[in-house]
């Protein structure tokens, strides 16, 4: 009878070490891919930004361009404008077609990317 009682309390003890230990890689894994998704992250950010400043002031100086060149500032920035309708149109028509499964291909990717990986094999 004691016998049965140590092995039930090992079992226990055993199964509950292994839970924990299996939170704890899920934990590990976690916090890798979130540390390496993170800069990338913060550099993307940061290049959308610097380019959106870039592109605005392009913007400006190519109504500013067609203004003297047509005489006319609604023209001018109207054509400006008229660009990023089709650019964004063509934006649209691309991610209905093909950007949105790639995008979603490469965040599956990532996600379940070198599952089996430990942290030793660095």
């Amino acid at each position: 009878m004691e016998n049965e009682k140590t092995f039930f309390a090992d079992v226990q003890y055993r199964l509950e070490r292994y839970v924990e230990d299996r939170v704890l890689l899920f934990k590990l894994q976690s916090t890798e891919k979130i540390a390496d998704f993170t800069p990338k992250l913060v550099l993307v950010f940061g290049v959308v930004f610097i380019s959106f400043f870039i592109l605005l002031c392009l913007s400006i100086m190519a109504a500013y361009f067609l203004w003297q060149v047509t005489g006319s500032f609604y023209w001018g920035i109207g054509i400006v404008t008229l660009i990023y309708i089709i650019a964004l149109a063509i934006l649209f028509l691309l991610y209905k077609k093909k950007l949105r499964e790639k995008i979603t291909n490469n965040v599956v990717k990532m996600i379940f990317s070198n599952p089996n990986h430990t942290l030793n094999e660095q």
